[in-house]
């Protein structure tokens, strides 16, 4: 049951990230073309005059290298094929479900009390929320230490260190985003599930007393 909570709540990250990541492909777009600037010493107005003279003149060799920055197929491809991540969310969501029905029923078998079972799933899952929205809050942690590894560097050693850090501030500030709602969404069904197990706890013990009342 746990594993399906964790799914719901993953695949809901995962899609709240791919509706805001043209936000963080054209942040790096930009960032890349002004380290370029940096870098060639060319000023925002020149380049301007650049791309209005390869507008006109395609053909140049120089202008071509400049459409293959704009227009690179690689970068593009990571980024549809990020996109198309989205197509497996909703199998993910069945299978959490099958994973929550499956859960449920193995403690139903346990009690063969649908009260008594739905009070424990429901104080399962507030805890398991709550945990969650703490879980949440490592994710940007865990991306920077990654970002940061020595292992990562390795393999970016040829890339300026200015522009690695500038990446990895915008994946970060990317970040905030998708993992605001989904830490929202695990208090809310928190505070939910709480608000439900405290009703069961008090409609089971009215029910067991009444109970013993008729034997």
């Amino acid at each position: 049951m746990n594993l399906a909570i964790l799914l719901i709540l993953v695949a809901f990250f995962i899609n709240s990230g791919i509706n805001n990541i043209d936000t963080l492909k054209n942040d790096l777009q930009n960032s890349v073309q002004q380290q370029i600037l940096i870098y060639s010493n060319i000023s925002k107005s020149d380049l301007e005059l650049i791309k209005g003279y390869c507008e006109d003149n395609p053909t140049n060799e120089n202008c071509e290298q400049l459409n293959e920055l704009n227009t690179n197929q690689q970068f593009n491809q990571l980024f549809n094929n990020i996109k198309l991540a989205k197509n497996y969310i909703k199998f993910a969501l069945i299978f959490s479900l099958i994973l929550f029905l499956l859960g449920f029923l193995f403690v139903y078998l346990g009690t063969f009390n649908l009260l008594i079972t739905s009070y424990k799933v429901s104080v399962h899952l507030s805890v398991h929320n709550f945990l969650a929205a703490l879980y949440f809050n490592f994710v940007p942690n865990i991306v920077n230490f990654a970002l940061n590894s020595q292992k990562f560097q390795n393999l970016t050693q040829n890339i300026p260190r200015e522009l690695i850090d500038k990446i990895t501030s915008l994946i970060l500030s990317w970040l905030k985003l998708p993992l605001s709602a989904t830490i929202k969404l695990t208090i809310i069904l928190g505070i939910i599930f709480l608000i439900i197990s405290v009703i069961l706890y008090f409609v089971k013990k009215k029910v067991l007393k009444d109970n013993k009342k008729a034997k």
